[in-house]
């Protein structure tokens, strides 16, 4: 088995948990609270963290930081634009979610749920739900579909297709037809940032900012609080002047377009700076080779990796399969209901 199917096999484990572990949950008799907070160790801990690292680490003994994608040493203007990005692509999510879910409505597709939600009855409630849905979330989500993927995707050349394959993957492992049309907004901008970078931080704090502030709101809704009457007349507001807030989404994802199009200048750069460093060191093996000596570079030089062949991505696709067929099944029990 050659690396890039071993990867896609790991892929594959963590989906098929997440499978077991949703079908587990449903015949617990727990609290709400206390079934989201299971549910999102035995997922994001386990399943996204624990289980592929100790099968990388039996099955490839590679470097965790490099074939995860866990360098920090980036472009500090990176973080910046990270920043910026969870806050602006929470308000165009916001957007996305309710113009899909009223697509979902006129399909026949019916939102139902039997849970009283999250409830908020003390201050570690709210710990536990920044725990579970912020942080978790950020690190392992990000750790395997974009760390995990970009080695999968590694020998690749059309960064489209990449950019493409791992924003559809990363909504369909969602496993939910309700969470498709966002995350799918949110996996482009989270792998545009991952494969400009090479690093999954970027990708980590816009999804800590996103999800955090979707904690926040809940929270203070909830209470009631400053922040929660302020969120709940701009609910009234959205209401009643759609056409208007529908055009600020508009112009916030301009934004983030040229946000990301900032991202890719300095990646370019960088390319380019690496590019000359390259042809330095070429020029440096001619001169030793030249006096029949080996450079300390030719000497530290990995073998360059072949063309992936088709049936190496075969796990990942079957992983893709499953979140798809899960997702397919809850937009048919939706139509169903």
């Amino acid at each position: 088995m050659t690396k890039t199917f071993k990867l896609g096999a790991i892929f594959f484990i963590c989906v098929l948990w997440m499978v077991l572990i949703r079908i587990a949950v449903g015949f617990m008799n727990l609290s709400d609270n206390v079934l989201s907070w299971l549910f999102s160790f035995l997922v994001q801990c386990i399943g996204m963290g624990l289980i592929p690292f100790v099968l990388y680490k039996q099955w490839i003994k590679g470097s965790v930081k490099e074939d995860f994608h866990l360098q920090t040493k980036i472009n500090p203007l990176y973080y910046l634009i990270a920043v910026l990005l969870g806050f602006l692509l929470y308000y165009v999510t916001m957007g996305v979610s309710l113009i899909y879910q009223n697509l979902l409505i006129l399909l026949g597709f019916k939102h139902v749920t039997t849970s009283v939600g999250v409830v908020y009855s003390g201050w570690e409630v709210l710990a536990m739900q920044f725990i579970t849905v912020a942080i978790l979330p950020a690190f392992f989500e990000e750790f395997v579909d974009r760390g995990l993927l970009m080695s999968v995707f590694r020998n690749e050349e059309d960064e489209r297709k990449k950019l493409i394959l791992m924003a559809v993957i990363f909504a369909l492992a969602h496993q939910n037809i309700t969470q498709t049309g966002y995350t799918i907004v949110g996996g482009l901008v989270l792998a545009f940032m991952a494969l400009k970078t090479k690093s999954i931080w970027p990708g980590v704090i816009i999804h800590f900012i996103n999800n955090g502030i979707n904690v926040i709101l809940d929270y203070s809704s909830q209470k009631q609080n400053f922040v929660g009457k302020i969120y709940d007349e701009f609910q009234t507001f959205l209401s009643n002047n759609i056409f208007l807030i529908m055009a600020t989404w508009i112009a916030t994802g301009f934004i983030i377009v040229y946000l990301l199009k900032i991202a890719d200048k300095i990646s370019k750069k960088e390319k380019k700076e690496e590019v000359q460093l390259q042809n330095e060191i070429d020029l440096t093996e001619r001169i030793y080779k030249l006096f029949g000596m080996d450079s300390q570079s030719s000497k530290q030089t990995p073998a360059l990796q072949g063309k992936t062949r088709a049936w190496e991505y075969g796990m990942v696709l079957a992983s893709a399969a499953l979140c798809f067929l899960t997702t397919l099944f809850t937009f048919i029990w939706g139509l169903l209901r």
